[in-house]
Order: C-alpha cells, then sequence, then structure tokens
C-alpha cells in the first residue's frame, strides 16, 4: 500500500524526516519513533521501531543485512516517548500490512504457541503453519 501523507498527522507524531535514499541513512538524529521502508514510489515495505541511540548506524545495517526489504529509501516518524512509538508501530502496521512484517508476525506467533503448548498439545500447529511447531 502506498503511503498516506494524512497519516503524518497523527496525534503521536512529534516530528517528521522526509523521506531519504538510503545512502544518506547516517545523517538522521536519534529519538523515539518508527521508522519506514518504502520503494521509489512510496510503497511501504518494513515497518520498525527505533530501538537504539544509534538510528543511523541501525538502519545502515537493516539495509545491508536485508537489501533494505526491497526498499530504495526511508521516512522516520518521531514520537515523544517509546510506548507511543510502539503504538504507533501497531496502528501503521494494521493499516499497511507490509509484506517484510510478515515473516515476523509469524515468528511471534510461533513462539508463542510453542511457549503456551505442551508437546501433546500440539494440534494447533497445523492451523497456522504447513509444519509442525519444534
Amino acid at each position: 500500500m502506498i503511503w498516506d501523507e494524512s497519516d503524518e498527522r497523527d496525534w503521536r507524531i512529534t516530528g517528521t524526516w522526509k523521506w531519504t535514499l538510503k545512502e544518506d541513512c547516517l545523517q538522521v538524529p536519534n529519538h523515539h519513533g518508527v521508522f519506514l521502508f518504502a520503494d521509489s514510489k512510496h510503497r511501504i515495505k518494513y515497518i520498525g521501531l527505533v530501538q537504539t541511540e544509534n538510528l543511523g548506524q541501525e538502519l545502515k545495517g537493516l539495509f545491508k543485512k536485508s537489501q533494505g526489504y526491497g526498499s530504495s529509501r526511508f521516512k522516520i516518524l518521531f514520537t515523544s516517548d517509546e510506548e507511543q512509538a510502539y503504538s504507533l508501530k501497531l496502528s501503521l502496521e494494521g493499516k499497511y500490512d507490509p509484506p517484510n512484517n510478515q515473516d515476523l508476525k509469524t515468528q511471534r506467533l510461533r513462539s508463542s504457541l510453542r511457549k503456551y503448548s505442551s508437546h501433546s498439545e500440539n494440534w494447533l500447529a497445523p492451523l497456522y503453519f504447513k509444519t509442525p511447531i519444534k
């Protein structure tokens, strides 16, 4: 889904960093918030939570590690604290349903099923996954 500029008026957002090419990721300031990876047409590919004091290095590492999730640019939405950033991230994931966040949702679901099910109660796995939980 293409980024909707009206989402920048969300009450949790205290500031924004314009769409920037991935090569310029070291110039971003450190602050609580959410980052968006998108392609050249601003289709959202990944939504992440700022979890480090060195955001530029984190973004650079993500682009290098994952080839940017098929993205060529990023945008940052700043919030006043970590709780608002997490809340904003969840609502944006719900709206945009970015393709590269799906793997993370599957991993979280797998780990929660593994945590709350015993080996004898492994009947839930076929409902969600093609392979059983190990």
